[in-house]
């Protein structure tokens, strides 16, 4: 993604229409330090971090902000500029001490000045036209795609029949989604092929989350439910363990992985990532004895792909192996027991708490923030 003047330009004018705000400026800055936006108005001068994004904000990403925006290292007051911020998602930046403007008129803003002038703006109510068909045009198979590619990073300059197998679908998503990651600036062509551009990946896992939330995740999952009597969260997970057992293969996810990963953040909801296309609801419910629940506390997903199943580059599970004997053998020896970062790190946000959210920031700087992007 490029930020530029002309990409911020109607979000600026829509500042610099509020009467209190005599000049707004917009630097892009560097990938690892981000774009500053600049206000003055009367005795008063502030800088403040943006948040550019291409498509409306979505309640995932929303999360992903109100995490980042209570991060010790976050010093400026956050600015998210998007075409569209919907009235729940308002209140929820609003919350979390986050500023907005949309592309249609919708604002959020406070200016202090330091002998206690305050500036506040508000404005809602307003909404978006229909979505364009471009925008429509991603489908599950297509984030299976970005996901294989962001778990596993080098595989952007391999072959699309490669990135295909890898990611268990057939060749036409893999083509759009390398076209997309170049004109969305996540990715450029050299003679090699293509290479991830500075930042290009933090940029493409953050255009990865909005889908995966609206589009990959209501395709993955199988099923929520809740068990037949009140457990805590160690005899449900021991519970869990032994049913699934080495019937399917499988790993925790969301919250349960999270807390086996960095001992940070414990929830209520324990998830569950099943590697078999073919599972259906019935086998899963068999196996686990419990009753389907749209509230339950338990979430059973499939996995997208294999390589939900590597903890990180080093350990990726390479190649693909076609024999589920081979698959079953393999996976069965990392520990711990958990999905990719990138599908925990989902999960969290999914959650939509506090809690959860700041989890996921401390997730992915620990696991995430240091992929390379070239």
């Amino acid at each position: 993604m490029k930020n530029d003047d002309s990409d911020v330009t109607p979000y600026l004018e829509r500042l610099r229409s509020l009467p209190f705000v005599r000049l707004a400026s917009y630097r892009a800055g560097k990938p690892e330090v981000g774009p500053v936006l600049t206000l003055k108005a009367p005795e008063m001068e502030q800088t403040f971090a943006v948040a550019h994004l291409r498509s409306q904000l979505s309640r995932n990403e929303a999360e992903l902000w109100a995490g980042r925006a209570r991060a010790p290292k976050q010093t400026k007051r956050l600015v998210i500029m998007t075409p569209y911020v919907s009235g729940p998602l308002s209140s929820r930046l609003r919350e979390s001490g986050i500023y907005y403007v949309d592309g249609c008129g919708n604002l959020f803003l406070e200016m202090a000045g330091k002998h206690g002038t305050q500036h506040v703006a508000l404005f809602g109510g307003n909404v978006p036209g229909r979505q364009r068909p471009a925008e429509r045009a991603w489908r599950a198979q297509s984030y299976q795609v970005l996901f294989t590619l962001l778990a596993e990073p080098k595989l952007l300059s391999a072959s699309v029949r490669q990135v295909a197998n890898e990611a268990e679908v057939s060749t036409t998503p893999v083509l759009q989604v390398r076209d997309k990651l170049v004109q969305l600036g996540f990715a450029g062509e050299t003679k090699a092929g293509l290479v991830w551009t500075p930042g290009g990946t933090t940029r493409a896992r953050e255009f990865w989350l909005r889908g995966y939330q609206s589009t990959l995740r209501p395709n993955l999952l199988i099923q929520r439910y809740r068990p037949r009597k009140e457990l805590s969260v160690a005899d449900l997970e021991g519970d869990i363990d032994l049913r699934l057992g080495k019937r399917f293969i499988w790993r925790w996810g969301g919250a349960a992985a999270a807390y086996r990963l960095d001992r940070y953040y414990r929830g209520n909801l324990t998830v569950v990532h099943i590697h078999s296309p073919k599972v259906d609801k019935a086998a899963v419910a068999s196996a686990l004895q419990m009753l389907p629940d749209p509230g339950g506390q338990v979430v059973v997903l499939r996995s997208p792909g294999i390589h939900a199943f590597a903890l990180g580059r080093a350990q990726s599970i390479l190649p693909l192996l076609p024999k589920t004997e081979a698959r079953d053998a393999l996976v069965h020896t990392t520990q711990p027991w958990t999905v990719h970062p990138l599908l925990v790190w989902a999960e969290l946000l999914e959650e939509g708490n506090d809690r959860a959210s700041e989890a996921a920031t401390e997730l992915a700087a620990r696991f995430l923030d240091g992929d390379a992007d070239a």
